[in-house]
This record gives structure tokens, sequence and C-alpha cells, in this order.
């Protein structure tokens, strides 16, 4: 009996061991899952903070040979906010994020400042759907009506949506 309780007792004492070492090993792996989640929030935000100067331009036709810099402008006459050449980094057309739109790609424009990007949006507001529109800009075809936004990340669409779910 006794010779059997030694031998357990060894036994629980391996399996007590062996249990530490993978406790310690489980820590680490625990703290880097910790430490993903704080990469990845912090990498979010980065990503949202690069398009703080940014506006989105929806639902502004495709056409060939565009100048994409000339109809921003435009777009700023029409709303009254006056935008320059130089007041535009860089504009560009990208696809929506799903294949089942048919609407034209949106059109990105990076500002040189997040002011002006914040005029831009507040004087869209301002004025009728019915004269922020493709025809407006002299673009053919029936007019569209022409919407101005904030360059959302998919995280931040998705973190908005959920907190008008909430609502």
């Amino acid at each position: 009996m006794e010779k059997s309780l030694n031998y357990s007792n060894t036994r629980q004492d391996t399996f007590d061991e062996q249990l530490q070492t993978l406790r310690n090993q489980m820590q680490p792996v625990s703290d880097l899952s910790c430490h993903l989640k704080n990469l990845e929030s912090k990498l979010a935000y980065m990503e949202q903070q690069a398009r703080d100067c940014n506006i989105e331009i929806i639902n502004l036709s495709d056409r060939r040979n565009e100048n994409l810099t000339n109809m921003v402008m435009g777009i700023g006459a029409v709303i009254k906010q006056q935008i320059l050449a130089s007041d535009i980094v860089a504009v560009h057309r990208v696809p929506q994020a799903g294949q089942k739109y048919t609407r034209p790609k949106y059109v990105i424009v990076k500002c040189t400042t997040r002011t002006l990007r914040n005029n831009i949006k507040a004087a869209s507001r301002l004025v009728s759907s019915k004269d922020l529109n493709t025809e407006k800009l002299g673009i053919s075809g029936p007019p569209q009506k022409i919407f101005i936004n904030e360059h959302l990340t998919m995280l931040a669409i998705r973190s908005e949506q959920d907190l008008n779910n909430i609502k």
C-alpha cells in the first residue's frame, strides 16, 4: 500500500509539474491574443485616420477621359464652396464593396485639410438634392442625385450600423 501510495504521489507530482508547464506556455498565447486585438484596433484607427481628409462622392457618372479634378471643382461651384485644384491632394475612383451594385464607382477625394473636407460636406448638406445632380455638372444623360459623405473604412461603417441598430 505504501509503495502504491508513493507511486501515486510521484505521478501526481509529475502531473502537477506538467500542468504548471502548460499553464506557463498558455500565458504567452493569451497575451498574444490580447496583443493582436490591440494591434487590430490600432490599425483600424490608423486606417480611419488616414481617411480623415477624404470625401466620398457617390453616383457621379463615369465618363471616358473624365477629369475628376474639374468635376470636383464643378461640384464646389454647385454647392457654393470653392474648391481649387491645389485643395485636392488626390482624386480617383474606387469600386463598391459588393459586386451587386450597378451604380458608378465612387470617387474619393483627398483634401489638403480636414477643415476643407468638413466645409465641403456641410455645404453639400445645405444644397437641395435637386441642385446637386449630374445635370448641374454638365454630365449628359438623365439627372442623377450626387451624394457627398465621409470616406469611412468598412469597420467604421459596420460600427456605425451597429450603433444605429441599437437606437
